[in-house]
């Protein structure tokens, strides 16, 4: 398609947003272009990129302006990157823009362009239209940040079943000594190569249960029926058939999480395991009675002569 019908139908896959170039190679002038910025609400968002009137200005629209903005060979990277892929919910103002060494761009209000001599074809993804970093270069490219945000993030992100430790690290070893490795070595060493991935909320939480003298499951645990996994508690309890369902814990807390959490949910309810739930802002302020309900729920389910037979793996 073509003409005013082909450039609505790409603007609306790319999150409302389009380029000049893009509009020209569609059959339209600049020259109508501009008039439709006068005449019909058309937003200019960047020099050459502009929003359709009634496209919601989202976060993911934002990025794709810039991505626009700057062209080429461009990818979106850093925090923005990995809020696209779910790792945080951090939305960075300007948005980050990497581009490889050499690669002539313009400066462009808003966004931050970071020049890179060690862009390999693994580090290029795309989610829908938007070129960006993959996920494992995203967090590496991350370590302007703190070490605790840096180490949730790369937990999210292996939990989300983005990446494995031993991949992270592979990365890294090909980086060598750009800058963030270190700090990334750092991130790895702390969360460790055997698989626990806990986020720092669940740290905290598990401190705070051990000074109080309650002690979960070690690990992730495995919920199964008849041979097959059906869940992954991050906190469980299995002797009394209950577990934390926290906010923060992992993927669980992410939108993109929300219809297999209910499945989820469903498949718990049925083996008849108990949930506690907590949010951070409860744990922050309340955290006494989060403990007098936990501190219940195992009493409740404590397993006596008639408890029913635990379904898991651990």
């Amino acid at each position: 398609m073509r003409g005013w019908t082909g450039l609505v139908t790409l603007a609306e896959r790319q999150h409302g947003v389009f380029a000049l170039w893009q509009a020209v190679h569609l059959g339209l002038s600049p020259r109508t272009v501009q008039a439709c910025v006068t005449t019909r609400g058309w937003q200019r968002l960047h020099h050459g990129v502009y929003a359709l009137p009634g496209s919601a200005a989202t976060y993911s629209r934002r990025l794709m302006a810039a991505r626009l903005a700057i062209g080429g060979e461009s990818l979106v990277c850093g925090r923005g990157a990995a809020h696209a892929w779910g790792m945080t919910e951090a939305r960075p103002f300007p948005a980050e823009i990497m581009v490889p060494e050499g690669c002539a761009t313009t400066a462009r209000k808003g966004i931050v362009v970071r020049r890179s001599r060690t862009l390999i074809p693994a580090d290029r993804s795309f989610i829908g239209p938007l070129d960006l970093t993959s996920p494992v270069r995203s967090v590496i490219d991350m370590h302007r940040a703190g070490l605790e945000e840096l180490t949730e993030v790369a937990a999210t992100g292996v939990q989300l079943g983005l990446f494995s430790l031993l991949e992270l690290r592979h990365r890294c070893d090909l980086l060598g000594i750009c800058p963030g490795v270190r700090k990334m070595r750092a991130v790895i060493e702390g969360l460790g190569l055997d698989g626990k991935t806990d986020s720092t909320f669940e740290r905290d939480v598990r401190r705070f249960l051990r000074a109080n003298g309650i002690h979960p499951h070690p690990g992730i645990f495995d919920l199964v029926i008849d041979g097959f996994p059906i869940a992954r508690l991050d906190m469980a309890f299995p002797a009394e058939q209950a577990f934390i369902d926290a906010e923060g814990f992992g993927w669980h807390s992410l939108p993109s999480a929300h219809r297999a959490d209910r499945v989820r949910a469903n498949d718990i309810h049925n083996l008849e395991w108990e949930p506690v739930y907590l949010t951070k802002t409860e744990f922050r302020e309340t955290p006494e009675r989060f403990l007098r309900q936990l501190r219940q729920a195992l009493a409740r389910r404590a397993p006596g002569p008639t408890a029913r037979p635990a379904t898991f793996e651990g």
